[in-house]
């Protein structure tokens, strides 16, 4: 793909990847402020909300990694009309 062709980005792709991003950093705010929040003893409920919006984040953020890979095998297998299979091309036996 990187010999010259220009890539087409999934938009949707792009989308579920930033957001995906903004989703764990958002959690990381959310778990100081129950860990802040909550009495002694009770910060592994600050933990494991932290761990549950990360792994949601890494699923989310896997999803787009898919959509732009298969977008990617849809552009690469997409042949020019220059590129198509010429009988007359090959060798004589």
């Amino acid at each position: 793909m990187n010999n010259g062709e220009s890539t087409n980005v999934n938009a949707v792709a792009k989308i579920a990847k930033v957001y995906a991003i903004l989703n764990a950093i958002a959690w990381v705010f959310i778990a100081i402020e129950l860990y802040d929040n909550l009495r002694l003893g009770q910060g592994w409920i600050a933990f494991f909300s932290f761990a549950a919006g990360l792994v949601a984040s890494f699923f989310i953020y896997c999803i787009g990694e898919g959509l732009q890979l298969l977008q990617d095998i849809k552009d690469g297998t997409r042949k020019p009309k220059e590129a198509r299979f010429d009988p007359e091309e090959l060798p004589d036996l």
